[in-house]
């Protein structure tokens, strides 16, 4: 399910998934000198951040700190773990569990 052997998945320490305190904004800001002449200035640029997410932020004030991101894993991970349909989905204590059996069967008819 997560790719790695490794990986048991289990749920994640908030240090393990963001060590940093970075924040996502939800608009980007770029500052474009117009050039030199009459009308020489900045512009100031505002579009949206792609990896910003109004879900995600919890307080809406335009900002995931590492809280609310976390806040949204555990969520999602539960969203994973916690099917209805599949209660025997659980994380494994082992990430390589018995060898997986496969039956084949050939037929050759003349």
């Amino acid at each position: 399910m997560t790719g790695s052997a490794n990986d048991d998945g289990s749920l994640l320490t908030i240090d393990q998934v963001y060590p940093t305190n970075d924040s996502i904004s939800q608009f980007n800001t770029v500052s474009i000198d117009t050039g030199s002449g009459l009308n020489h200035g900045y512009y100031i640029l505002r579009y949206p951040n792609q990896y910003y997410s109004k879900w995600a932020d919890l307080d809406g004030n335009g900002y995931i700190n590492r809280n609310e991101r976390y806040a949204s894993y555990v969520r999602a991970w539960h969203d994973i773990m916690d099917d209805p349909y599949n209660a025997e989905r659980v994380p494994f204590d082992r990430a390589y569990l018995q060898p997986r059996l496969i039956k084949l069967s050939l037929a050759v008819r003349f």
